[in-house]
C-alpha cells in the first residue's frame, strides 16, 4: 500500500518569542482568548479559524505547556497545532507550531453524504486483516487542499494479523472517497 502525503497544503511553521510581561491565569478560557484575539499574528489575513485548547500540563519546575489546535467551526484542522510555553509566573515564553495560514471560508452548504458507520466500512475495506485489535476510532477533521477546507472522517484501523497495521484512513465526508491511507507505524 502506498503512503500518501500530498493530501493537504503545506502548513506554515510558527515560532514566536514573547517578551510581554502580561501574566495569564493558566486556564483554558484565558489562553484560548489570547490566541483567538491575536490570531491575526498567527493565522491568515482574513482571520479564519480559531484555536481550541486540548491539553494543559505543568511540569515539576512550574513551567506550563499548553497544546492548542486550529479549528474551523470547532472542528480541528488535521495537523495544525500550537504549543504555548508559559513561565512559572504565567507569562508566555514562546509559541511554536505548524498551522494553516491561507484558506478560504468553509462552504457550509456542502453536505455530509456518508455516515460515520459508512466511513468505518469504507476504511475497513482498505486492508486485509484477520481481526481488529480495537474497534475503529473515528473523528471529524478538516484538511486544507488548494486553499479550500474539506471536511473528512479520519478512521483509525489497528490490527496485528496477518501483519501489524495501524492506519489513519482519511475519507471525504461528502463523497466517500478515500483521500489518504496514513501509516502510523514509524520505522527506523
Amino acid at each position: 500500500m502506498k503512503k500518501s502525503t500530498s493530501y493537504q497544503d503545506k502548513k506554515d511553521n510558527i515560532f514566536i518569542q514573547e517578551n510581554s510581561l502580561k501574566k495569564f491565569q493558566i486556564t483554558q478560557k484565558s489562553i484560548e482568548s489570547y490566541l483567538n484575539e491575536n490570531k491575526s499574528l498567527l493565522c491568515n489575513t482574513n482571520n479564519l479559524g480559531n484555536f481550541k485548547i486540548v491539553s494543559i500540563r505543568k511540569d515539576t519546575l512550574g513551567y506550563t505547556k499548553i497544546k492548542a489546535v486550529q479549528t474551523i467551526n470547532n472542528i480541528p484542522i488535521r495537523g495544525s497545532e500550537l504549543i504555548v510555553h508559559l513561565n512559572e509566573d504565567g507569562t508566555i515564553k514562546n509559541i511554536i507550531g505548524s498551522i494553516n495560514k491561507c484558506f478560504k471560508p468553509y462552504d457550509k452548504t456542502i453536505q455530509k453524504n456518508i455516515t460515520q458507520d459508512e466511513a468505518i466500512y469504507i476504511a475497513k475495506k482498505q486492508f486485509n486483516y484477520t481481526f481488529l485489535q480495537k474497534p475503529p476510532k473515528i473523528i471529524e477533521q478538516f484538511i486544507i487542499k488548494n486553499g479550500l477546507p474539506f471536511l473528512i472522517y479520519s478512521v483509525t484501523i489497528y490490527y496485528t494479523e496477518p501483519e501489524a497495521g495501524n492506519w489513519d484512513v482519511l475519507i471525504n465526508s461528502s463523497t466517500g472517497k478515500v483521500i489518504a491511507n496514513i501509516d502510523n507505524i514509524k520505522y527506523d
